[in-house]
């Protein structure tokens, strides 16, 4: 993230890095919140603990941001170039 911000305050090319930070981030997060509801199993999806709504949330930044295909995509156009297009 810092060295996507550095980038583009000093006007050089960025999109790809700023498009891997988009995708880790929510699916890191998701991850993260996968393993909280798996380790207090049924309880985890009940309405007493907040992690299905934190998941709800995170789902909605994932899409909300650009879903995770497309970030992948900008990301392997950069690095591989014209050949990572999916058409």
């Amino acid at each position: 993230c810092y060295e996507a911000l550095w980038l583009k305050d000093r006007g050089e090319p960025h999109g790809w890095l700023a498009a891997g930070a988009k995708w880790l981030a929510p699916e890191l997060c998701a991850d993260v919140l996968h393993q909280c509801i798996l380790l207090h199993g049924h309880l985890g999806f009940s309405l007493d603990l907040p992690h299905q709504q934190r998941m709800r949330d995170v789902i909605g930044l994932e899409i909300g941001d650009g879903t995770a295909q497309i970030m992948k995509t900008l990301v392997a156009r950069e690095i591989i170039g014209k050949a990572a297009r999916p058409y």
